[in-house]
């Protein structure tokens, strides 16, 4: 990810953002870390973690783990369409809003009994 870090004017005037180079939110972390040990801290993150992380980040596919997201939503939702169509059978579609919804979109003023009546003078 890239993040903001200025904002400055174009030749028209007009403002523009910016950014840093992209990294990761751990890159970042680890940035972050390493300028509060340099400043004589401790540092945010522990060692033993550290080492822990960094060989999860290394043995891990990223598109492996995408694919498995995907098939785990796919069963999900697989489980869910029963129920959905039942549910979506017993209330039915709400007619009302429907109609308002169209008749804005024709761009004329909805049937309804609550809109009020202009005068006959």
């Amino acid at each position: 990810s890239k993040k903001p870090v200025a904002r400055e004017s174009t030749r028209d005037g007009r403002p523009r953002r910016v950014y840093d180079a992209p990294r990761t939110p751990w890159e970042r972390l680890k940035e972050f870390d390493e300028a509060d040990r340099a400043a004589g801290g401790p540092g945010f993150i522990p060692d033993d973690k550290r080492e822990e992380i960094e060989h999860t980040l290394a043995t891990v596919n990223p598109a492996e783990l995408v694919r498995r997201i995907h098939d785990i939503q796919d069963r999900l939702e697989a489980l869910a369409a029963p129920r959905t169509a039942r549910l979506a059978r017993r209330m039915g579609p709400d007619m009302a809003y429907l109609n308002k919804t169209l008749a804005r979109i024709a761009g004329v003023e909805p049937e309804d009994d609550e809109t009020p009546q202009a005068d006959a003078d």
